[in-house]
């Protein structure tokens, strides 16, 4: 699904698929261990965010990452 959507932005002229894939892998997850629990999140700039938000895919949450 997200590579069709990346595919078609592509045809728009708005990036190749390899940028925006490029964009989307900086994504990071972040787990620290304070007092025997783990705690996490994830990392993302406003562009990343933009990008979820204009290809209509959901982010990724952090209860869903491996």
């Amino acid at each position: 699904m997200l590579r069709m959507r990346l595919k078609a932005n592509e045809a728009l002229g708005l990036a190749s698929v390899e940028r925006l894939l490029e964009a989307l892998e900086t994504v990071q997850l972040h787990q620290v261990h304070l007092d025997g629990e783990a705690i996490q999140g994830i990392s993302m700039d406003r562009a990343q965010r933009d990008l979820f938000k204009h290809l209509e895919v959901k982010p990724p949450h952090r209860d869903h990452v491996a």
